[in-house]
């Protein structure tokens, strides 16, 4: 990545989970559940997926629809032909 704001992010990914935790926490305290709920909710989903390995900003930077060349030139698709059972 060579914007810095997002390799600072990326390098300190547990200080930003730990940081929308608590302000979940200090939102909960203040008396504002719904706000509360969701800053919680999210860096629980954060902590899931930082987790496991993925890291977070490719998520958010990298395109999830890459493009396929088609051998023949065009641009149809294909749908594969249904099996369907019989029904009795």
């Amino acid at each position: 990545m060579r914007h810095p704001v997002l390799s600072h992010i990326r390098d300190h990914a547990w200080l930003w989970i730990a940081g929308s935790f608590l302000l979940g926490l200090a939102l909960g305290w203040a008396g504002l559940a719904t706000p509360a709920a969701l800053f919680i909710m999210f860096s629980g989903i954060l902590i899931i997926v930082r987790s496991q390995g993925t890291d977070i900003l490719t998520i958010v930077t990298t395109n999830p629809v890459a493009a396929v060349e088609d051998t023949k030139g065009d641009d149809t698709v294909q749908a594969a032909p249904l099996r369907e059972t019989p029904h009795r």
